[in-house]
């Protein structure tokens, strides 16, 4: 099941189902000029952030160590483990660069924003690393344990409007999808299957999503406008893009 979640009217506002064959992408439901699109690390592949650039709008997407093409200015690949690194002594950094595609794409103008982990949680995520490279017999490099120690945005938001602390503020709303879908699994059911034919089972996930969208319309603490932003999401700069949806 693909979706994209209104981040402004915390609802899903479109689904898509398929085989699992069919990998997840960004654009999922259509992207509206001048929206915000949000996705984790599944999204970082060029063909979704062209997507949603080709359609005017903009994307803050979490990056794996060697997920796309990067290039800075100078068309120099960029070093990433050694961006982390500076992060974790100087604090966040904000590097603007080039998103690569096959020989035939454009470059997208991006920027690359590397925040530190915080200490415990960077040792914890370097420990995890060292421990699936033991179980599956290898060892983890230098470069791979300094880009587990930070979080890697890129986003075509502009640093005038958007700087590096609220691209990050406004990634975490991504969370929000993760909790509606923990309802729609504890509260309504999803998972709990009354058929194996695709076809039932299809129709028994969309009416699991039109209750929850019926009860997302009418409860009283959902926004009174489709686009309205929670009050959180009140201290980004005006006349920046909504952060709107997010696909996942």
């Amino acid at each position: 099941m693909h979706t994209a979640y209104d981040v402004g009217a915390q609802r899903f506002v479109a689904t898509k189902m398929t085989d699992r064959s069919v990998a997840e992408h960004l654009d999922v439901g259509g992207v509206a000029e001048g929206e915000v699109r949000l996705g984790d690390r599944a999204y970082g592949r060029y063909r979704d952030l062209s997507a949603v650039a080709r359609a005017k709008a903009d994307y803050v997407v979490r990056l794996s160590a060697k997920a796309l093409k990067l290039r800075d200015e100078k068309g120099e690949p960029v070093d990433r483990a050694a961006l982390c690194r500076l992060a974790e002594a100087e604090g966040a950094q904000d590097v603007p660069l080039f998103v690569h595609g096959e020989k035939k794409d454009a470059p997208l103008a991006a920027r690359l924003v590397v925040l530190p982990l915080p200490k415990d949680k960077a040792e914890a995520a370097r420990k995890l690393m060292r421990k699936k490279a033991r179980q599956w017999g290898y060892e983890a490099t230098e470069e791979a344990l300094a880009t587990a120690g930070c979080l890697m945005l890129i986003t075509s938001l502009p640093r005038s409007a958007w700087p590096a602390d609220q691209v990050l503020s406004l990634y975490r709303r991504r969370w929000q999808v993760e909790l509606a879908f923990k309802r729609l699994k504890s509260l309504m059911g999803l998972e709990r299957l009354r058929a194996l034919d695709d076809g039932l089972v299809s129709a028994h996930i969309h009416a699991v999503l039109l209750v929850a969208l019926l009860i997302d319309l009418h409860r009283p603490s959902a926004p009174e406008a489709p686009d309205s932003p929670p009050s959180d999401l009140q201290a980004f700069p005006s006349g920046a893009p909504s952060p709107s949806r997010l696909a996942a």
